[in-house]
């Protein structure tokens, strides 16, 4: 059954092929559709089977203002095969759930043409490794490609980057980066000296020992101190959270007898 509004403009197809056929489509037809099949199985259960979809049409340039679009991205991307930055250059902003089905030719300064493979955020990007050819850069969407987009015909969008705009811009982003590392690395340093500086602890024992056998383990459970909680009082154990060189002493005495303890 189709809803009132539908009524003249969607058919439903057949059972064998089931599904919606939207005639005379505009781009007030952009929108969710369901289909729901309910049959009968072997069992003479009732059995519903949804489909959904969400429909795109444009009746312009399947971008978000009709418009095709060249800039430079703000921020240089960071290549981590080359270990280097790059510029960006973005085409769009599309509005395609998903990658666009074509693609945009881009040609560079000294009339060079290149097909961009990489696609984000509604845009195809070009990028450019050091050092920038300065110059004009044209996004174009190829005439054989264009009804994937809605239109008819070539659309082009072109901009410039120059070599002090360009070089600022890599300069800037390698600045950042370094600025970064050396935060993580600064904080890292603090970290562990705060460690250092920060293990130590101060315990004794319950009560006295009148005898023990030997190669007995103390426990000393009242602890006064135990900065970094390495010490564990149940086990008598200290564990060395981090690698470096540590200073243990033990007090003891022994009434009326002869006694030995050491620390292993």
């Amino acid at each position: 059954q189709l809803m009132p509004a539908f009524a003249g403009h969607v058919e439903v197809l057949p059972l064998a092929n089931a599904g919606l056929l939207i005639s005379h489509v505009t781009a007030a037809d952009t929108g969710n559709y369901s289909v729901e099949v309910t049959v009968e199985d072997a069992t003479g259960q009732l059995v519903s089977l949804r489909r959904n979809l969400k429909l795109q049409v444009f009746d312009k340039l399947m971008t978000t203002d009709g418009t095709l679009k060249t800039s430079l991205q703000s921020r240089p991307v960071f290549d981590p095969v080359t270990n280097q930055w790059m510029l960006a250059i973005n085409c769009g902003q599309f509005a395609f759930n998903g990658q666009p089905p074509f693609e945009v030719v881009w040609t560079l300064p000294g009339n060079v043409t290149k097909t961009s493979t990489v696609y984000s955020n509604g845009n195809f990007q070009l990028q450019l490794p050091t050092p920038v050819e300065t110059g004009e850069y044209t996004c174009e969407i190829p005439a054989d490609q264009a009804p994937f987009a809605c239109v008819s015909g070539t659309v082009t969008s072109h901009t410039s980057i120059d070599s002090t705009g360009s070089r600022l811009s890599l300069l800037e982003a390698s600045q950042a980066s370094l600025q970064q590392q050396n935060d993580e690395l600064r904080d890292l340093v603090n970290s562990l000296l705060t460690q250092r500086s920060g293990i130590s602890f101060l315990a004794k024992l319950q009560a006295d020992i009148n005898s023990t056998q030997p190669q007995t383990r103390l426990v000393f459970q009242v602890v006064a101190n135990n900065q970094g909680d390495s010490y564990d009082n149940d086990t008598g154990i200290f564990t060395a959270p981090i690698d470096g060189v540590y200073y243990l002493s033990l007090t003891s005495r022994c009434v009326n007898g002869i006694g030995d303890a050491e620390i292993v």
